[in-house]
């Protein structure tokens, strides 16, 4: 054990006496009465004392075993053990790495054992009176004066076991191992391990490590120091916490034989958000952003916003007439408003006004109103060729029995004139029906040859036939011979 072994010191010492904090380190097993085989501190005016051993090199300290002068334990009543690293350190009560303190009841006994069980570089006791501590303890009421430290020898009788004045057991392994057969500790934090059964006193040094040993992987992750997680295996089942593979496949839209890669066409923390409309159908699988670009109509850095002037969920759907051409993606409303002379909320309805404002409104307007005038020319003229075909009708029907009657009348009015006088072929003054069947006065010259017409007969029919406009007569007037007048 020689190689642990190291320098002893003390914060006073008595003057002319072999009493020295060596002494207490020196292999002499004496603490009865034989006081030249212990260290004794000096100084009766200070409340506070140490002794402390700076070790070659840091060890596992398992336990101490002090012992003290027999008849001055008492005087060790507010006594304490640190454990340190640094060997500049100087113990105080507010000192870190305290494993022990003495409390005023029970009394402190002449052998001392103290659990350590930490890695350390050294080992450090402390008495104080600062402030003073009620105790029925009597060698402490003799002197609240001052504190001291009186430590005498012992004999080890362990194997493995180093022991001195202040005897202490060390495992006689290298930092970071434990037990009789100088084992490795598991992953623990700073390495400390309990020297007897190898468990991490501070906990695990990843979260990963599965506690208290920290020796295996807790569920979920896996490797050589169990820092790395598992994948998205199915049905939360755990993977190989060697290799990290899910053997029971992969959870939703994961992949590989891990399940740590997100399938084809999603992305995200979870695999759960689809790519958007990216060309080749990929997407950056940690952003969403498509690298290649967007399909037709699509736009943004991940593809799914429509290019401006189309919405719907194709982005096959043209905007309406909004302002600057800008509708929203799921309905197309214009949320700007609509260019002029249009309304609705997509702004595809044209807004009708008495006054038009453009020409496309005017020029629509007459085109229908020049439609509906050569419609109505159309049957008037359709009905009026009606009308003039039944009267060409009606008056050659008239005409052929009027011609008859007239001829008839016009030789019997020639006989009688031949008898009365009057020439022959003379006009002749007959009843005429109408279109109607109404009868009117008619005059029909039937001369083959040039005659006279009857002026007063004439007369009369032309009055007869301007009262009651009566537009026949001029049809009728037509007839006439006007070489004859």
């Amino acid at each position: 054990m020689t190689e642990y072994g190291g320098q002893a010191s003390q914060s006073s010492t008595y003057p002319d006496h072999p009493w020295t904090a060596d002494k207490a380190v020196d292999g002499y097993l004496q603490h009865d009465n034989n006081e030249s085989t212990c260290s004794f501190t000096k100084d009766f005016t200070s409340p506070t004392a140490w002794w402390k051993f700076s070790l070659r090199k840091t060890a596992n300290v398992a336990y101490l075993e002090i012992y003290f002068r027999n008849r001055s334990a008492d005087r060790h009543v507010g006594f304490s053990v640190f454990v340190f690293d640094d060997l500049g350190f100087m113990p105080t009560s507010s000192s870190p790495n305290k494993v022990f303190t003495q409390g005023s009841s029970p009394c402190p006994t002449p052998v001392l054992n103290v659990t350590v069980n930490k890695a350390a570089r050294g080992i450090a006791l402390f008495n104080t009176k600062n402030p003073p501590v009620e105790t029925n303890c009597e060698g402490y009421e003799q002197d609240k004066r001052f504190s001291t430290i009186e430590t005498c020898e012992v004999n080890y009788t362990y194997v493995i076991k180093q022991c001195f004045n202040i005897c202490y057991w060390l495992t006689g392994c290298p930092y970071a191992h434990f037990g009789e057969n100088c084992s490795p500790c598991g992953l623990c934090q700073d390495g400390l391990c309990d020297v007897f059964n190898g468990s991490c006193i501070q906990g695990c040094s990843t979260h990963g490590m599965k506690p208290p040993f920290c020796i295996l992987c807790q569920d979920g992750f896996y490797g050589s120091d169990c820092t790395l997680p598992c994948g998205q295996c199915r049905h939360g089942s755990h993977c190989n916490k060697t290799t990290g593979i899910c053997t029971e496949g992969c959870q939703g839209k994961w992949s590989g034989t891990k399940c740590d890669v997100c399938g084809k066409g999603f992305y995200g923390k979870d695999c759960n958000r689809a790519c958007g409309k990216c060309k080749q159908d990929y997407c950056d699988k940690d952003t969403g952003v498509c690298p290649n670009g967007c399909q037709r109509r699509w736009d943004g850095s991940r593809c799914n916003e429509c290019v401006t002037g189309f919405f719907g969920f194709s982005c096959e759907n043209p905007c309406g007439h909004c302002v600057q051409t800008t509708c929203t993606q799921e309905s197309g409303h214009c949320l700007r408003g609509c260019q002029e002379n249009w309304e609705g909320a997509r702004c595809d309805a044209r807004l009708m006004t008495s006054e038009p404002n453009t020409g496309t409104i005017g020029g629509d307007l007459f085109a229908t109103l020049f439609a509906l005038v050569g419609i109505i020319m159309l049957i008037v003229l359709l009905r009026y060729r009606n009308v003039r075909k039944r009267q060409r009708s009606t008056r050659s029907e008239l005409n052929t029995g009027v011609t008859s009657e007239l001829n008839s009348n016009h030789i019997q009015e020639g006989r009688r004139r031949d008898t009365s006088g009057n020439s022959p072929g003379a006009p002749s003054n007959v009843q005429i029906p109408n279109v109607d069947g109404s009868l009117e006065c008619g005059y029909y010259n039937l001369a083959y040859r040039g005659t006279d017409i009857v002026i007063d007969e004439l007369q009369r029919c032309i009055a007869t036939k301007t009262t009651g406009q009566n537009n026949n007569f001029l049809a009728e007037y037509k007839v006439i011979d006007t070489e004859s007048i």
